[in-house]
């Protein structure tokens, strides 16, 4: 009786040859995706940005061109002034025009300012000032403290100090009466941009 063969295994009909080349680029496939993955898992991780520059400028250099150093880390040296609706930083260099910069502290504690506006100034703050999606953070050391201490020593004062800060520029608006142009947002009345102060170098009274 003759006997009928199922269907021969492609192993079969392959020849010596033929297997042969498919076993080596098999080996070869194999090789090529060790490889990528070793590409893969040892590239170096990515480098943290590096830090940030701090910007030293003039408060005349603000004014002239607030939208230049919106959102920049700025070191920056002026008048002090502190009172009833009053917290800012001006220059005499550059005073024409009654400019000026609104002051508020960075990180959890507030200047306690008194004013009609934002941002907040309360003593104690539950969480980071954050300004326009940027949170502030303040270096509390002897400097900020003698500031500190000396803006609620008097109802006004007046000091010298340098303060590195992020600045924020507000709104560009033109005056009705000099035409001059003027940036707000900020402070007493939104009538000013902003420089949050998150570390105090040097502050002398007047």
């Amino acid at each position: 009786m003759e006997r009928v063969s199922g269907p021969t295994p492609l192993k079969c009909v392959l020849s010596a040859t033929k297997r042969r080349w498919c076993f080596e680029a098999t080996l070869s496939v194999l090789a090529i995706v060790s490889v990528a993955a070793c590409a893969v898992t040892t590239q170096p991780p990515k480098v943290a940005n590096p830090i940030e520059q701090i910007m030293s400028v003039s408060a005349c250099q603000i004014f002239a061109d607030p939208g230049r150093y919106n959102h920049k880390l700025v070191r920056v040296t002026g008048t002090v002034s502190h009172g009833f609706e009053s917290f800012f930083l001006s220059d005499q260099a550059c005073a024409q025009f009654g400019d000026a910069i609104w002051l508020e502290y960075g990180g959890k504690q507030g200047s306690g300012t008194v004013f009609a506006g934002e941002p907040t100034s309360d003593r104690k703050r539950p969480s980071a000032l954050t300004v326009e999606g940027i949170s502030t953070s303040i270096i509390d050391n002897s400097q900020f403290e003698r500031l500190d201490e000396l803006i609620h020593s008097k109802r006004s004062v007046t000091a010298t100090a340098t303060i590195i800060g992020r600045y924020f520029s507000g709104e560009l608006e033109r005056s009705n009466i000099t035409d001059h142009p003027f940036w707000d947002g900020y402070g007493h009345l939104y009538g000013y941009s902003l420089l949050v102060i998150q570390q105090v170098e040097s502050v002398r009274s007047k």
